[in-house]
């Protein structure tokens, strides 16, 4: 029997610890349908972020758009203080 294994690129993996270490709401979101598929996922990370996504994406689209959800999720992340 031959297995094939399938690799998510670093950014989705990035994308993911971000997600967990300082989006709560969202881990939480995503979590409450842990079979959804990955485009259900996205969509929803997406909508979080307030960025529109339609359309198809080929494998090296996903991994655009997986860099600019994480850059998305990295300045929500952000606190700004000021004196």
């Amino acid at each position: 029997m031959t297995r094939t294994l399938v690799y998510f690129p670093e950014v989705a993996i990035q994308m993911n610890i971000e997600i967990v270490e300082h989006h709560p709401e969202l881990a939480k979101l995503l979590s409450k349908y842990p079979h959804r598929p990955l485009e259900i996922k996205l969509a929803t990370i997406a909508a979080y972020c307030k960025v529109a996504v339609d359309g198809d994406f080929r494998e090296k689209d996903l991994e655009s758009l997986f860099e600019m959800l994480l850059k998305k999720l990295k300045d929500k992340s952000t606190i700004i203080v000021t004196s």
